[in-house]
């Protein structure tokens, strides 16, 4: 199989880093090109800067459109800002993506939508195995206790822009999605205030967010009774866990028609 040309979005980023260094680094991709805000500090050097590696004669740009045609995948993990723009433009060209940035909106999951009538998309907001695992345990416990309160805490490190994490929503949904209930009626993000008793297991969800550190990322979601708790955790020791899953969502790619598909589909267990 030849190389895949691979485009980086959010190159200057911490998992843009990250993706840049493994797929520089694997036999079946080549890095073609890197993507970052016209006002970032690494526009117009070359990629090395970004991983510690030796130059690659790549530079960074600040426009995606000059890299599509060459380009056979595009991997962005940014900002919805800039995802949307150069989703739509790949859309365009024809590049399936792999998008791991949060914090859409139903509006801007409208767009993703019409995109993915175009291309491929695989869109997650957490590509570790551990998590997707976890996706379907805790989509199986809420609906078996269903009159337990599920609360959701969620740990990042301290430069960490949206709240709460893609990850945590991922889990809230599948909570909704197994006891039939709506997510923007249900989720319940930071309590504050003199009264703030719980509105019951069907009417609320809770998340909490802690911005900390260097946490890679850590959620814990509590299924609690009148005379039992449930626990379950997962924890990121390093943003391998995060990068691997993108690889492994790259080949799963390749050949997939146009929809768009969750990292559950990658490892099989949608």
């Amino acid at each position: 199989m030849s190389e895949k040309n691979v485009v980086i979005v959010g190159a200057a980023g911490r998992m843009g880093r990250k993706n840049l260094s493994i797929f520089s680094e694997h036999s079946s991709f080549k890095v073609s090109g890197a993507v970052e805000q016209p006002h970032n500090e690494y526009i117009g050097q070359d990629i090395s800067l970004l991983t510690g590696g030796s130059k690659q004669n790549i530079k960074v740009s600040s426009d995606i459109s000059v890299l599509l045609d060459k380009a056979d995948i595009v991997i962005d993990f940014s900002h919805p800002r800039a995802t949307l723009p150069c989703l739509q433009q790949a859309a365009d060209a024809r590049v399936p993506c792999i998008i791991g940035t949060t914090g859409f909106s139903s509006a801007d999951m409208k767009i993703i939508n019409k995109a993915a009538a175009s291309i491929a998309v695989v869109l997650s907001g957490n590509y570790s195995t551990g998590i997707n695992l976890l996706l379907g345990l805790v989509e199986k416990a809420a609906a078996a206790v269903s009159d337990f309160d599920v609360e959701i805490i969620e740990h990042h490190h301290n430069q960490k822009i949206d709240a709460p994490s893609g990850t945590a929503a991922m889990l809230a949904r599948e909570v909704c999605k197994s006891r039939n209930l709506q997510y923007e009626k249900t989720v319940n993000q930071g309590r504050c205030g003199s009264n703030v008793k719980r509105g019951g297991p069907q009417a609320e969800i809770g998340i909490a967010a802690v911005r900390a550190g260097g946490i890679i990322g850590e959620h814990q979601v509590i299924l609690a009774g009148k005379d039992e708790k449930i626990e379950i955790n997962h924890s990121a020791l390093n943003r391998r866990a995060f990068t691997s899953g993108v690889v492994q969502a790259a080949l799963w790619l390749t050949d997939k028609p146009p929809a768009l598909y969750s990292m559950r589909h990658v490892l099989g267990f949608a």
